[in-house]
């Protein structure tokens, strides 16, 4: 027998349980979802129940409910009761009712996820733009100074440059060396989202030309299909760097698809003296309309300086869009 299959009879019971039998039933239930985890076969429509198990072979003796109700699985259809051939009743557990650290999440698909990882290094050269020596916004004048760093001229985004560490970096200024006023951002991950509307998951596929775009780029890789944990490992990784660079860690994080098309990711913020750092999705403002970047924002922080509290989203993506958008 499997070390799942295991568990799981053991939740099968008997007639007259306490109450105190049922909540440790049902924290059994809890312990055998995290050890299945997101991997697990669909689950049986109508919930997670003894019924359902019977029926779609899962491992059960009888037909009471493993405690005071059966788990609704994420491809649940029904939520009334249903009957066993004993005539119990078999109350269903609604996922809302488990706590968040045991309910199972599946994964948000996406199409594609181009990325190059970022490091200390690109922050720091990042972070210190605004305070090089102004290079005048004349084509002459940025050509000698990217030569001088080992950049070149870059189309992904609009009018940017790659720099020496292979990111793609976009300022509103011409000249982004010596511009303490200008905010610029710096993309290490690019997102082909699923659109879940699209019926036939196709979502627009003269993008892939975009994407490939992207993966020819010097020392990027493409993951194609990619998950919405593949996105968070990235921005995670990138994280790191940053918080590195600093010493600190954000200032606030937070979860949110408000920001930009795809699924819904995590955003962290950090704040200098006088710099705001937002890492996280944007929307990819370029001709392909429906792509997303993974990049790391750097904004004068006077753009408003004070960040909203814990837990107002709204303030905070209203916060993200003031320092990172234009």
């Amino acid at each position: 027998m499997s070390p799942i299959t295991r568990p799981m009879r053991r939740l099968v019971v008997s007639a007259g349980r306490s109450e105190e039998q049922q909540r440790q039933d049902q924290c059994l239930l809890a312990d055998v979802l995290r050890l299945v985890g997101p991997g697990w076969p669909r689950w049986p429509k109508g919930g997670l129940n003894s019924h359902s198990m019977r029926c779609s072979g899962w491992p059960a003796r009888t037909h009471r409910p493993c405690s005071a109700g059966a788990l609704h699985g994420p491809y649940s259809r029904g939520t009334s009761s249903k009957r066993s051939r004993r005539g119990d009743r078999l109350p269903l557990l609604a996922a809302r009712d488990m706590p968040t650290s045991t309910m199972v999440r599946m994964p948000t698909p996406v199409h594609a996820l181009v990325q190059r990882p970022l490091t200390t290094e690109a922050v720091a050269e990042l972070l210190a733009l605004p305070d090089d020596s102004p290079v005048p916004d004349d084509f002459d004048a940025v050509e000698e100074e990217l030569r001088r760093r080992g950049w070149e001229w870059e189309n992904m985004v609009c009018e940017s440059f790659r720099t020496g560490h292979g990111h793609v970096l976009c300022s509103e200024y011409a000249s982004p060396f010596g511009e303490p006023d200008a905010r610029s951002f710096l993309v290490f991950g690019e997102i082909y989202p699923v659109d879940p509307h699209d019926e036939d998951m196709r979502n627009e596929e003269w993008l892939n030309g975009y994407v490939e775009g992207w993966q020819k780029l010097p020392g990027w890789t493409c993951r194609r299909p990619s998950t919405d944990q593949d996105c968070e490992a990235v921005l995670a990784q990138a994280a790191r760097a940053v918080t590195e660079h600093l010493g600190t860690a954000p200032e606030r994080t937070f979860v949110s698809a408000a920001v930009a098309a795809g699924p819904t990711l995590t955003h962290r913020i950090w704040r200098t003296a006088t710099q705001a750092l937002i890492l996280g999705p944007a929307v990819d403002n370029g001709p392909y309309g429906y792509l997303t970047h993974l990049r790391l924002s750097c904004s004068p922080l006077g753009s408003g300086p004070d960040l909203p509290s814990v837990g107002d989203e709204d303030a905070l993506v209203s916060w993200i869009t003031t320092h990172a958008d234009w």
